[in-house]
């Protein structure tokens, strides 16, 4: 039994408010990224917040005792990795805190922190083991827990073997540089020493490709990849997140063969969908897209059922995909709205939802065939081939399905301006605004205009074009006349009568004529703005003399 309480007793004042000691020397580095020119500041030693100093100040404690109870066992270090380390370098706050140990388990290291914990009087945060569970990216158990409110995860430092035709690799206890050399990029590779408070860069190449903005792997990427398929995804994805160049060898490495076979054989598609849902609701979907059809991965992720009797041409997804941040970065979006668009709470889902759907548009007019019942390919796209959530899926449906009923509704208005009645533009609103796009149903009317513009022969995302200002005009047409009949929110328009109402009113038994009569009363409103319950009662007595007798 180890002495925590003897330990704690001697660091008691622990906690007491007090200076970080983590900061000394700060350098500054200007570097400016080869993809976008954006200029970056890199930090080269890391900055600590208090509560971070205080955290690795307790582990450093923990190894400390683990030293004096048992003298003769090999010294435990204790390192940040990953993404913490390349934020923080970059000047970034992280709350990802992942502790690489090299001489012992993740759980039992973590048991003892929360041991310790417990002896200094702190509540400590639930000890989980989480299984290794390869499809899951899981090959290693981690135990995660809470530490002064902060999440944190504790594995041991790792080597990986890769089989033959297997996603599981046979993993043992590794070095710093071997568990280094195993991750995806190099600057994924980097480690946080707590004892040191140095930086560690033992692939050599993780700092300087941090600095010059770059993206490769720590061994050759053939070999990266053939171990682990997923990694090219994860390549695509930190390169648009950060906008950085590329190793040349990687854009040469994903034509192999192999690398596409072991993809269906090696990778869930759980961890193909978390890939996904990152790079669309990233800082650049467009380039993430772009690299996907480029890498000739995206069959691969975006698979159809009986892919090889559905195959489509990509090209209108990165197509719409530029359209639509085209007019966002132009504020077209907004002045359609007439919202704030960019400031509102929801820009983020809409964008991603609306980039999701832009990657499946190729299969807008497919179907398949499941237990006798036909469905939108799209469908089998995002809920089986990613596993996204069923929110995703109807949305994604959805926005495919309206592109006729926009089109028809623009071409309408633009025709015949005011003789569209504003019964017809209710009942759209109403329409599109059924589930699941509720409050949304304006994404529809937008992901149309993005597939109208997409569509342009030759492209034209030039908002000067003639042809474009045109497109945009008609949908700006369709959007003002239902805002000037004060009804965007005809979605969410209550009947001004209950069904009991109308039951009790026409002499009806409760059933399914009332939903239809109820129906009818959300057109006459529709027609009757300013209409009162007493004309409605009126008109519908008028409407249904014979009913109740």
């Amino acid at each position: 039994m180890r002495n925590w309480t003897l330990l704690a007793t001697a660091h008691r004042n622990f906690f007491a408010p007090r200076l970080a000691t983590g900061i000394q020397h700060l350098s500054i580095a200007c570097v400016v990224s080869p993809s976008f020119k954006i200029v970056k500041m890199l930090r080269r030693e890391i900055f600590l917040s208090d509560t971070e100093e205080k955290i690795c100040s307790l582990l450093v404690d923990v190894t400390k005792n683990f030293a004096r109870e048992a003298p003769d066992r090999p010294p435990i270090i204790v390192r940040i990795s990953g993404g913490w380390v390349r934020d923080k370098l970059l000047g970034k706050e992280s709350n990802d805190l992942d502790f690489a140990l090299d001489t012992i388990t993740g759980y039992e290291f973590a048991a003892a922190v929360n041991q310790y914990l417990t002896a200094l009087g702190v509540n400590p945060g639930h000890l989980s083991k989480i299984e290794s569970n390869p499809d899951k990216s899981k090959h290693l158990e981690t135990a995660t827990t809470k530490i002064l409110g902060h999440s944190a995860d504790f594995v041991n430092l790792r080597t990986e073997v890769y089989l033959d035709h297997s996603r599981v690799p046979e993993v043992a206890f590794g070095t710093p540089k071997e568990d280094a050399e195993r991750r995806d990029i190099t600057i994924n590779a980097l480690f946080y020493n707590i004892h040191t408070k140095e930086v560690e860069d033992f692939t050599g190449m993780g700092l300087e490709d941090l600095s010059r903005g770059y993206i490769r792997t720590p061994l050759p990427p053939l070999q990266t990849f053939i171990d682990d398929p997923l990694r090219v995804l994860r390549v695509i994805r930190f390169a648009s997140k950060f906008g950085y160049a590329l190793d040349p060898a990687i854009g040469e490495a994903v034509k192999d063969y192999n690398i596409k076979t072991s993809f269906d054989t090696k990778i869930s598609r759980e961890r193909v969908g978390v890939e996904i849902d990152k790079m669309m609701k990233g800082p650049d979907p467009v380039r993430a897209l772009s690299l996907l059809v480029e890498f000739g991965f995206y069959p691969l992720v975006f698979e159809p059922f009986n892919p090889e009797e559905n195959m489509v041409d990509p090209t209108i997804s990165l197509q719409t995909a530029r359209t639509l941040l085209s007019l966002d970065m132009n504020g077209v979006l907004e002045d359609l709205t007439q919202a704030q668009w960019k400031g509102s709470d929801h820009f983020e889902s809409w964008m991603r939802v609306l980039y999701l759907a832009a990657a499946c548009l190729p299969f807008r007019k497919m179907t398949y065939t499941e237990k006798t019942k036909e469905y939108p390919m799209a469908r089998f796209v995002v809920a089986v081939s990613l596993k996204l959530s069923t929110h995703d899926n109807d949305h994604v449906v959805a926005l495919l399905s309206y592109i006729p009923r926009v089109r028809e509704l623009v071409a309408a208005v633009e025709a015949g301006g005011a003789w569209v009645s504003r019964q017809e533009l209710g009942t759209f609103v109403r329409d599109m605004g059924a589930k699941p796009l509720f409050s949304e149903w304006n994404l529809s009317v937008i992901f149309a205009l993005m597939v109208d513009l997409a569509e342009l022969e030759p492209l034209a995302v030039n908002l000067d074009d003639p042809r474009v200002i045109s497109i945009i005009s008609k949908y700006r047409n369709l959007l003002h006349r239902i805002q000037q009949d004060g009804l965007q929110q005809a979605w969410d328009l209550k009947p001004i009568l209950s069904g009991k109402e109308v039951g009790s009113l026409l002499g009806m038994k409760p059933g399914k004529m009332i939903g239809t009569v109820l129906h009818e009363v959300i057109l006459w409103q529709f027609r009757n703005p300013h209409g009162s319950r007493e004309e409605c009662e009126t008109w519908l007595k008028g409407q249904f003399p014979n009913e109740g007798k």
